[in-house]
Order: structure tokens, then sequence, then C-alpha cells
């Protein structure tokens, strides 16, 4: 066996034959699934996933696709301020857009309703930048 560059990948590749064991469908899914069950099996693993920091995980990755949601929809919104002729797919996509901050709004709301999860207050610590 070739010597891991990083803890992680050791982590990874020792995890195979364990991860079939909790996750008997892992052979099924699809690679980026995978590295998902990888990530947490090697929190889990290392000691560090716990209820908290798996909420965490997942409040992270809501707002991150909050902010590449908005920057999507400050784009179309420029583009059908600015252009003289205006596509209808530019007015369904931003329609779309909005729906979809609807639903992650939706989806925080239910992370801070969570019980005696108190690590996760407030979602704002995870703005990567100013929304539009």
């Amino acid at each position: 066996m070739q010597i891991p560059d990083t803890p992680e990948e050791l982590f990874e590749r020792l995890s195979d034959s364990s991860v079939r064991e909790i996750f008997a469908n892992y052979d099924e899914l699809k690679p980026r699934h995978r590295k998902l069950v990888h990530l947490f099996h090697t929190e889990l693993t290392k000691g560090s996933l716990t209820d908290a920091a798996f909420l965490d995980s997942l409040a992270f990755i809501t707002v991150l696709w909050r902010c590449f949601n908005a920057t999507a929809r400050h784009n179309i919104e420029s583009l059908i301020t600015e252009s003289d002729d205006i596509d209808t797919a530019w007015i369904n996509a931003a329609v779309d857009y909005g729906k979809v901050e609807q639903f992650i709004h939706s989806i925080l709301n239910l992370y801070d309703a969570t019980p005696n999860l108190t690590e996760i207050e407030d979602n704002t610590t995870y703005k990567l930048r100013p929304l539009p």
C-alpha cells in the first residue's frame, strides 16, 4: 500500500471495510455520495461526529447553497434589468431562484427548531458574502 499524503486519506483508505459494515449499499452510491460517506465516517472515527457537528455541517451546506443561489439570482436579475430584449427563460429562472430561496429559508428555520442543539444559534455565522 502506498503511504497516504494526509491523515484524512489514511482514514479514507482504512474505512472502506467498516463503511460497508455500517452502510450496506455503499458500493451502489454515486461517487460524490461515497465521498460524503467517507467524510462523515472519518469524523465519526475521530470521535468528532456529534449530532451538533452533523447539523452544523448540514447548516453550512445549506447556507452555501443559499449563497450560490443568491448570486445566480442577482446575476439573472441584473441581466433582466440591463437588457433591452428580455428572454422569458430569464424570467422563469428568476422565479425558480426565488422559489429555491424560500425552500432554503424553510430548511434553515427547521435547523433553528432542532431541540438541544445550541451550537447553531445564528445561521448568519455562515454568511460567505453579503447577499445582493
